[in-house]
């Protein structure tokens, strides 16, 4: 249905005309369109994040089950008028306004009249530049604005300090010349919301949500940089053969042993060449072990030289690059195996 708007304004303002920063609501079963400059006084946009939650005995925590997320836009906006001629104009924004509060009906089939039925519920469509907007659309007006209803009451109240304009030779006739309205919109969103959930990189379905912004760099955190952010998600996303996944280097061999070299590594391996999870002691032990047969060996070629060259037959040695071998389980327990003949057990 073609839009009717009324938008006649009496000396408009660079901000309202030039940049289009007028406050517009849209009638969607009549498509009646309305502007007010955007002297806003309050603007609050609220999302709630609803979850259903549920006390079991014994356990400490509820058992919560997401439901979904609801937004509303809270505007009160300021209405004045800078002549009489203004002020009439304005009254008739705001009556257009408070008429939108109304369901569109069928005609009733009799001639007697009557309410007839609903056809349409008041569905509105509001725009205000890029804090009121439909994030995925393109172009400019009010076709861009976020789809919703009005929930509970909306207040006209003039500005008696203002005072009203009283026209000449038109009786019972009084125009304030500033007035302020609000409303509390609950957003119907016609796009796609959330992430898309990808493995190594994930995404918003509506780029831009909610406010038209360009997308945010990591590169603006200062505690969280992108480095660190990449390799704390690819040290969990392991392939097949145990190397990490890409967006940084494999995680290696060199640097993710049983933890003789880091104190606190969480991968290792335990007697069997598995897999394991050693605790802080016994990292400290493996490391005390090394360091005391190290010290038992220096000791023991101070004293004896030629016999320590003799007995020096220990395991071959490690290929150069072992540091830089995949962590996948066949080279973990080569590797294991070497430090243990290494040992001598």
């Amino acid at each position: 249905m073609a839009k009717e708007q009324i938008t006649t304004d009496s000396g408009p303002t660079s901000l309202y005309k030039d940049k289009l920063l007028g406050l517009q609501v849209m009638h969607v079963p009549t498509g009646k369109v309305v502007e007010f400059r955007a002297f806003l006084t309050a603007f609050t946009d609220t999302y709630n994040s609803n979850w259903n939650a549920v006390d079991v005995y014994g356990r400490m925590d509820p058992i919560a089950t997401f439901q979904g997320t609801t937004r509303q836009i809270n505007v009160v906006w300021n209405v004045p008028a800078y002549s009489s001629t203004e002020s009439e104009i304005n009254l008739s924004r705001a009556s257009l306004f408070l008429s939108m509060l109304y369901p569109a009906y069928s005609p009733s089939g009799n001639s007697g009249g009557g309410a007839g039925q609903i056809s349409a519920a008041p569905l509105l469509k509001v725009k205000f530049a890029n804090l009121i907007c439909d994030s995925s659309a393109q172009g400019k007006g009010v076709d861009n604005g976020l789809l919703g209803f009005i929930q509970g009451g909306v207040v006209f109240q003039p500005n008696f300090d203002e005072g009203f304009y009283d026209p000449a030779g038109r009786p019972e006739e009084l125009y304030p010349m500033s007035f302020s309205l609000g409303f509390n919109l609950t957003v119907l969103h016609t796009h796609e919301l959330g992430w898309k959930a990808r493995q190594q990189k994930s995404e918003l379905r509506s780029p831009g949500f909610p406010y038209k912004t360009q997308p945010y760099s990591p590169s603006n955190n200062l505690i969280n940089s992108p480095a660190e952010t990449e390799n704390s998600n690819d040290a969990t996303n392991l392939n097949g053969d145990g190397t990490a996944g890409k967006g940084s280097a494999n995680k290696k061999l060199g640097d993710a042993d049983s933890g003789l070299e880091k104190d606190g590594e969480e991968s290792s391996i335990n007697e069997e060449g598995l897999t394991g999870k050693p605790t802080d002691n016994i990292v400290k032990q493996q490391k005390d072990s090394v360091m005391k047969s190290g010290q038992e060996a220096a000791k023991a070629a101070a004293k004896n030289p030629k016999a320590t060259a003799a007995k020096s037959t220990g395991p071959p040695p490690l290929p150069k690059n072992w540091q830089e071998l995949p962590y996948n389980d066949k080279n973990r327990v080569a590797y294991r195996k070497w430090y243990k003949a290494r040992k001598g057990k």
